[in-house]
């Protein structure tokens, strides 16, 4: 049986915890990034991008990860 210490449990939360708000980073400015398309093309005059939009929010809103 392998016995770890408390500092080996400690790096590894740490390791992950590293990950896990960078992986949240990416994430939070992607859909950001995705948001801010999305608000440029609904504001447009193209009646066909407007409605693209309109279908694709209609589509994945309230949809769960």
């Amino acid at each position: 049986m392998v016995d770890f210490s408390l500092w080996d449990i400690l790096r590894n939360l740490l390791l992950a915890a590293r990950w896990t708000v960078a992986l949240s980073l990416i994430a939070f400015i992607g859909g950001g990034l995705v948001g801010l398309a999305l608000l440029v093309a609904r504001t447009t005059h193209s009646a066909g991008l407007q409605r693209f939009v309109a279908v694709y929010v209609q589509l994945f809103q309230g949809t769960p990860l």
